[in-house]
């Protein structure tokens, strides 16, 4: 997530679905604007990042093997700003 008001690294619950649905800022809004950017993320470690460590290397895989759903938005109800957003090709891989 691309944040205006929470610094890079930052984790948060979502407003609405509490922490059933975690934010992480990977880029703040001191990052470059108008600029086309990859990111590449492991989700796993993304995920004990964002739930918690389950104690053990066993306990995490059973934890975190299924995701129910991915959100990607571009959402300034709330701050009543503007944005744009355009998205390349979305995928996920073993490796």
């Amino acid at each position: 997530m691309w944040s205006s008001n929470q610094p890079q690294g930052t984790i948060w619950d979502n407003a609405y679905a509490g922490s059933n649905a975690r934010m992480l800022a990977l880029r703040s809004q001191q990052d470059a604007l108008n600029v086309w950017v990859s990111e590449k993320r492991n989700v796993y470690e993304d995920m004990i990042a964002l739930y918690g460590d389950k104690g053990s290397e066993q306990a995490n895989e059973d934890a975190y093997r299924y995701i129910d759903a991915v959100a990607i938005m571009s959402d300034t109800d709330d701050s009543k700003a503007t944005a744009s957003a355009y998205y390349g090709n979305i995928y996920f891989t073993d490796k």
